[in-house]
């Protein structure tokens, strides 16, 4: 069984958290540039449809993925079982 690399796995969320930290400022200044004269709400009201939709795609993406390890997985231990016998 193969050893789980704690310190690889936390440097590869803090990257994430970056990453997504700088996304989402990239966007809060494109939303002000093009829409300066926005009130509070709708510019919340943007945030979180822009957030939704993002979250979406990547739950569409995460579970495709998840989807395709199991099938993956599934067809290894047929293939192992099958030449076990």
């Amino acid at each position: 069984m193969a050893k789980i690399n704690k310190p690889k796995i936390l440097r590869k969320k803090l990257l994430a958290v970056v990453i997504s930290a700088l996304i989402m400022t990239l966007y809060e200044m494109i939303k002000q540039f093009m829409f300066p004269k926005i009130t509070f709400w709708e510019s919340h009201l943007l945030t979180i449809i822009a957030v939704s939709l993002i979250s979406f795609c990547f739950a569409i993406f995460y579970f495709k993925n998840i989807k395709m390890i199991k099938l993956y997985k599934e067809e290894l231990n047929k293939k192992f079982n099958y030449h076990m016998n």
